[in-house]
């Protein structure tokens, strides 16, 4: 399962990647993962390789989370971009799932909720196939 990362934040990738770490060990399953710092460069991403998830923070540099789901749903409406983000906008919230974004996870992220929410994607994306 390919996976993106987008975050401009070092810290929030690599808590991303432990968590996606843990869950690798705990079911049978292999993440391929690769990180992007902003929207643009998340979109350049999305434009080369397949992703099955999107794990995108709002608020970034150059391109926020928004706009570059609106680009990554626009090139192709198979990722599942989870939203994760410390914005406390009720306004920014909606607007990110109106993007196409299919759920909204608030920062800071226990390993539990994230847990749960993957599952719920990963059996979606494999009841797809």
């Amino acid at each position: 399962m390919n996976i993106l990362i987008v975050d401009d934040n070092v810290t929030n990738r690599t808590l991303m990647h432990t968590f996606l770490d843990e869950y690798s060990e705990n079911h049978e399953i292999t993440f391929e993962c690769s990180d992007a710092v902003n929207g643009k460069e998340a979109v350049d991403k999305a434009s080369e390789t397949a992703f099955d998830i999107v794990l995108m923070d709002i608020m970034m540099p150059v391109m926020n989370g928004i706009e570059a789901t609106r680009y990554i749903q626009k090139m192709d409406k198979k990722p599942i971009v989870l939203a994760i983000s410390a914005t406390n906008s009720d306004e920014q919230k909606s607007e990110i799932l109106n993007s196409g974004a299919a759920d909204f996870l608030a920062k800071p992220v226990s390993y539990p909720m994230f847990q749960g929410h993957l599952e719920h994607y990963i059996s979606v994306i494999q009841d797809e196939v």
